[in-house]
C-alpha cells in the first residue's frame, strides 16, 4: 500500500470528501486527490494539518513513513475495537511501505548516534506494547500490582540503565 492509500483510508473513516477535507485546509481538492494518488507526498508541516483536520494523530514508522492514527483509551474497550483496528493497519502499512533499496539507503545515512537512539525508542515501544497487552489480561487490582512490581525492578541497581530514563542509553548501558 502507499500514503495516499493510508490518506484516503484517514479521510473515509472521518466521513469526509476530499472536498471537506480541501476546505478545512483552506486548499484546492485537486490536491487532495494529488495526494491520494501518489502524485505529491504532503511535507511535514502538511501532514500535521490533515492529521488535525481529519481529528486523528499521526506518526512516523521505524522506516519513516508517515501514518494516521485514532486516539483510544489505554484500557481496552470494544467499541475501541475498530479504531484500534484502523490503528494497527495504518501502522503496518506504514512500515511495509519501504523497499528493500529504500531501507539500504537509510541505513548507510544513519550515524551511530541516530541508530542508538532509534533502536533504544523501538525498544522502549516493544516493552510498552508488551506491557499493554499484559496488562489488558489483568483486572485492576492485577494491574496496580504489576505497577508496584515494575516500580521495585527499577530500584535494583543490575536492572538500571547508567543513563537517565530520558537519555538514549550510551554503550556502556547494560545489554540483554
Amino acid at each position: 500500500m502507499s500514503f495516499a492509500e493510508r490518506l484516503k483510508m484517514a479521510r473515509k473513516k472521518s466521513k469526509m470528501t476530499q472536498k471537506d477535507l480541501a476546505d478545512k485546509l483552506e486548499i484546492t481538492p485537486a490536491m487532495i486527490a494529488q495526494y491520494e494518488t501518489s502524485k505529491r507526498k504532503p511535507k511535514g508541516d502538511t501532514l500535521k494539518k490533515l492529521a488535525s483536520a481529519l481529528d486523528l494523530g499521526y506518526g512516523y514508522a521505524k522506516n519513516g513513513e508517515p501514518y494516521f492514527y485514532d486516539f483510544v483509551d489505554t484500557v481496552y474497550r470494544p467499541e475501541y475495537a475498530e479504531n484500534e483496528a484502523f490503528n494497527k493497519w495504518q501502522y503496518e502499512d506504514a512500515l511495509a511501505d519501504t523497499s528493500d533499496e529504500d531501507i539500504q539507503s537509510t541505513k548507510i545515512k544513519r550515524t551511530p548516534e541516530i541508530k542508538r537512539n532509534r533502536e533504544y525508542k523501538k525498544n522502549g515501544l516493544d516493552f510498552l506494547n508488551e506491557m499493554d497487552r499484559l496488562g489488558a489480561e489483568l483486572n485492576n487490582t492485577g494491574k496496580e500490582k504489576a505497577v508496584e512490581q515494575v516500580k521495585l525492578l527499577t530500584k535494583i541497581p543490575e536492572y538500571r540503565k547508567k543513563s537517565s530514563p530520558d537519555q538514549a542509553p550510551s554503550d556502556t548501558d547494560t545489554k540483554e
